[in-house]
């Protein structure tokens, strides 16, 4: 079974297509009960396993259809991704590869049925999404209040009206964060300018994004994005990702946090901005009805096949 190894700047992705994946999945059967799905978010672990698989922060599997190429993500730990804006990019680079598409527009199909308009000019090295549109509705972020144990009493209210005060574990150092939250579709729960904050030491991503990451009130786990804004057309982002942890980058967490901002009235809209990431740049435009571009290379690692993992 080919594969092909792609990341955009720095988040590292193993392409497939999904009939064959699924297949080799079947036929390795580690599902102690047959499950197909749980075979299949098995044997996701073992090829994203950089000891003993290929190495990924993710997988992308493709089947072709008549409106366009089928996505879907997978997280190294076997879960179901949603979108993901680098791995998208990742996929328009293996179709010209692959040559199942020599178009400069390819419409992408994502897990949730939105579609995708992508664009290239050199065959995918650099790419251009339409991402859709960002939410911060609530129950697109999957965010409901409950009653906690374990945890701090949240005491008063948050002093901005779309912040939310989320109380974290009583054995942690600070008692609530404050955060913003977004939809791309995927969830983002957003911490600004933490490294402004007296706590910053508690609030570093490394510390702080996996209990976010899990906290009760996100009913579904979500992506956690640090935000620093450098000036009003620059941000440094640090993104710890659901299912994989502190990644070097983030295309949906990089759109929620630009959408927002601009919401927030701290970025313009229309206009394009730098989103500096640990393992590089990218360009993202919010557009007035909340539709989010992103722009960003794709670099080629490595073409192969399969043998018994």
């Amino acid at each position: 079974m080919k594969f092909l190894k792609l990341h955009g700047i720095g988040n590292s992705f193993v392409v497939m297509m999904n009939d064959d994946f699924s297949e080799y999945a079947k036929q390795r059967n580690l599902s102690l009960n047959g499950d197909l799905d749980q075979n299949e978010s098995l044997m996701c672990q073992r090829l994203c396993n950089q000891n003993f698989g290929i190495g990924s922060e993710g997988m992308m599997l493709i089947d072709p259809t008549d409106e366009g190429f089928r996505v879907k993500m997978l997280n190294p730990d076997g879960s179901d991704g949603g979108m993901c804006g680098n791995g998208n990019r990742t996929v328009v680079r293996a179709l010209h590869l692959w040559g199942l598409s020599k178009d400069d527009d390819i419409t992408l199909i994502g897990g949730d049925g939105r579609k995708l308009i992508c664009y290239t000019k050199d065959e995918g090295l650099n790419v251009r999404i339409n991402m859709g549109k960002v939410s911060f509705i609530d129950t697109d972020v999957n965010f409901q209040v409950t009653n906690l144990g374990g945890h701090h009493k949240a005491q008063g209210n948050a002093d901005v009206a779309n912040t939310k005060l989320i109380p974290l574990p009583i054995s942690y150092p600070i008692e609530s964060v404050k955060a913003l939250i977004a939809a791309m579709p995927n969830p983002h729960c957003i911490v600004l300018d933490y490294l402004d904050n007296p706590n910053n030491q508690d609030l570093s991503p490394a510390k702080l994004g996996p209990i976010l990451e899990k906290h009760p009130y996100f009913t579904k786990r979500t992506n956690v994005e640090f935000v620093h804004i450098t000036n009003e057309r620059e941000i440094e982002l640090t993104v710890w990702e659901r299912g994989a942890g502190l990644t070097l980058a983030c295309g949906t967490g990089a759109c929620a946090t630009v959408g927002l901002l601009a919401r927030e009235g701290l970025m313009p809209y229309e206009e394009e901005i730098t989103v500096k990431l640990p393992g590089g740049i990218l360009r993202i435009t919010a557009r007035r009805n909340l539709e989010m571009i992103m722009e960003g290379p794709v670099t080629d690692v490595a073409e192969g096949r399969l043998f018994r993992v």
